[in-house]
């Protein structure tokens, strides 16, 4: 029981691998669900999706606009679906309850594009705070 136990190392896997962010893996599933159509809004953390989106949309004959705010983005890919064009926007938290005003008019079912929402990784405390003797005086 007092002995340490050693692990054998991994067996080297064959072919390559990829090391993408959860953003550039979202860019590359649009361009392969067929999105030729972006507009959107800068806000970090989505800026990264329009950023890998921007090259690759030239590349597969699509187009990527920089919208005067949210509003205007979430707009133009509903028009944008409209007119059969498969179309995205990507946005965090803060924009998508801008966008929401757009949002209750077109029909679900003619209404084919993607939003995607970037969440930034929040770190919490190891534990809770705890009561300082100031606040905690008993009497």
């Amino acid at each position: 029981m007092g002995g340490t136990a050693r692990l054998a190392p991994p067996a080297p896997r064959s072919g390559s691998r990829w090391l993408i962010s959860g953003n550039q893996a979202a860019g590359y599933g649009a361009i392969r669900g067929g999105v030729r159509f972006v507009a959107a809004y800068p806000i970090t953390p989505a800026t990264e999706v329009l950023e890998w989106l921007a090259p690759s949309l030239a590349e597969v004959g699509g187009v990527l606009v920089q919208a005067e705010d949210e509003l205007a983005s979430i707009n133009m890919i509903i028009g944008a679906s409209f007119g059969g064009v498969p179309s995205l926007t990507a946005t965090a938290g803060p924009g998508l309850s801008l966008m929401t005003e757009a949002l209750a008019w077109p029909s679900p079912p003619k209404f084919r594009s993607w939003w995607w929402m970037s969440c930034a990784a929040v770190r919490r405390p190891a534990s809770p705070p705890r009561a300082s003797k100031a606040t905690s005086r008993s009497r």
